[in-house]
């Protein structure tokens, strides 16, 4: 059994809560999360 199948069971037994609506919330979420930050790091090189 691999060291991380533990975590991937709890992943999918939580992420069994969800519907798509939800995925795709949190999906649009964390876009934008990653987006924001790599702005921000574009901004923070141009200095």
């Amino acid at each position: 059994m691999p060291v991380f199948a533990p975590v991937v069971q709890g992943w999918r037994e939580l992420m069994a809560d969800y519907d798509e609506r939800d995925l795709r919330l949190i999906a649009d979420f964390l876009d934008k999360v990653e987006q924001s930050i790599e702005g921000g790091i574009r901004r923070y090189g141009d200095r």
